[in-house]
């Protein structure tokens, strides 16, 4: 039976709260990252949920704002995939976010596991195509000798080559046996390098928009500052908790809420977004939510 998300957010929090990282989790708040971690200069942003493939693209996409802003790894810990139960010591991916089992979060943090691609077509792996290449010239090997041997094109022998992609199982696992040597990577997917920003007043502090799940921005200059937006009460007290947890585990980061009135929220300031509007300095936001 596979594990409520609740119960492996809380799960993974308390591994990786073992193992030395400063830890915040989101239980109880609606959101695309369910426990954000910290170990000396290592950031993670990870999303729980059963099913890998049940991820959506808006869901990844947040989920990757969240970590290239705050200079994390975004990571998805689930439990099976359309192809069945994910395996121990592999790492799949969805929409360029590494995935790895959660009957092993020790793998969190392991980059030396091959990655596997979870499809409903079938099992794909990242394969090294420099190395692929290299191994080709050094064997004397033509592309069509070397894709004879593997069973594909030579297109496709001459694409791979190109760079890192992503080939069947059966496909690596034969051109690892013609050479001797493993071409899988475990080489962090490429992701966006950027994410336009906006600057908060005429300050030099950036923000990007985040869906208001559950923050509606998250900004940064020399601190970071997950921003919530105005809601129900009862809304605002459950993400208040939340950003109490990222307070207490991150020194550089200072969550806060903008409304149309001033006041606390679980200790959590509320600015008023006319005043966040005005600013000119970190020095100035950091008065405010002061």
């Amino acid at each position: 039976m596979h594990m409520q998300k609740q119960e492996l957010a809380r799960k993974i929090a308390r591994a990786l709260s073992e193992t030395g990282f400063s830890v915040a989790e989101a239980s109880g708040v609606r959101s695309c990252v369910d426990v954000i971690a910290q170990r000396k200069n290592s950031k993670v942003v990870i999303k729980a949920v059963s099913n890998i493939d049940a991820v959506s693209a808006g869901e990844a996409s947040m989920l990757k704002r969240i970590a290239y802003f705050i200079s994390g790894t975004p990571i998805i810990v689930g439990v099976s995939s359309q192809n069945g139960l994910l395996r121990k010591g592999i790492s799949y991916f969805r929409f360029a976010i590494r995935c790895v089992s959660a009957s092993e979060i020790s793998a969190i943090t392991d980059t030396s596991m091959p990655y596997l691609a979870s499809k409903s077509v079938g099992v794909k792996v990242l394969i090294d195509g420099s190395k692929l290449r290299a191994l080709r010239r050094i064997s004397g090997l033509t592309l069509a000798e070397l894709a004879k041997l593997a069973g594909v094109s030579a297109s496709t022998i001459y694409k791979r080559e190109k760079g890192s992609a992503f080939v069947s199982l059966s496909t690596a696992k034969k051109l690892e046996a013609v050479f001797g040597e493993s071409l899988v990577v475990a080489a962090q997917v490429q992701q966006s390098s950027s994410y336009r920003g906006k600057k908060l007043g005429s300050s030099s502090v950036v923000a990007i928009g985040l869906d208001n799940e559950p923050f509606g921005m998250i900004a940064r200059q020399r601190n970071y500052y997950p921003i919530g937006f105005e809601s129900d009460l009862r809304t605002m007290q459950k993400k208040a908790l939340f950003f109490n947890r990222i307070k207490e585990a991150f020194d550089d980061s200072i969550p806060f809420f903008v409304a149309s009135k001033e006041r606390s929220i679980e200790g959590i300031k509320v600015i008023e977004r006319s005043k966040l509007n005005s600013i000119s300095s970190e020095d100035e936001l950091l008065e405010l939510v002061y």
